[in-house]
């Protein structure tokens, strides 16, 4: 259950492995205060959630200082994103993804933890607020704005697999 929140949320099977690990480490360290007042897993989620953000924000820190060095150079090289990985999915479901992948990372941190909960994971929306420590309403605004942002982005693809599967995403 963790493994997978984290791979959806960093979409890299190594990066989900030590995203876990660390997880596992914090409730270890934390599990004697822990009050209770909401469930297990919401507990777990949090926990994951920050760990996965804290690991975003290295990753595109160290890819902003690679991309900076690069431009000082003379003929930059700039570092290749390394293509999404999930166990289940075939090489052409891959590809089709790497479009939405690319998108949804582009989205503000709020909203793309917003929209990887509901869509990805399949939560309740109560419990994302919960989670996300936010009221119901503001989350479903905050959804509401990052369908936008993704479908103005993906405008471009017509009647592909993931245009038809984003749409069931839209109707949610």
């Amino acid at each position: 259950m963790v493994f997978q929140w984290a791979l959806s949320h960093s979409l890299n099977r190594q990066d989900a492995e030590e995203i876990t690990q660390d997880v596992f480490v914090e409730v270890l360290d934390r599990a004697a205060s822990f009050r209770g007042e909401s469930k297990v897993s919401t507990w777990l989620y949090r926990i994951t959630l920050n760990k996965a953000a804290d690991a975003w924000r290295t990753k595109h820190a160290k890819k902003r200082s690679a991309f900076m060095l690069a431009m000082k150079r003379s003929n930059p090289v700039l570092p290749e994103l390394p293509m999404f990985e999930h166990p289940e999915w075939s090489l052409e479901q891959k590809e089709a993804y790497a479009a939405l992948y690319k998108a949804i990372e582009k989205l503000p941190q709020v909203q793309r933890q917003a929209f990887s909960m509901a869509y990805l994971d399949g939560l309740p929306q109560q419990e994302i607020a919960e989670v996300m420590q936010m009221k119901l309403k503001a989350l479903e605004s905050t959804l509401q704005r990052a369908k936008k942002t993704l479908k103005r982005d993906l405008n471009f693809l017509n009647e592909t697999k993931i245009r038809k599967d984003f749409n069931r995403f839209n109707d949610k």
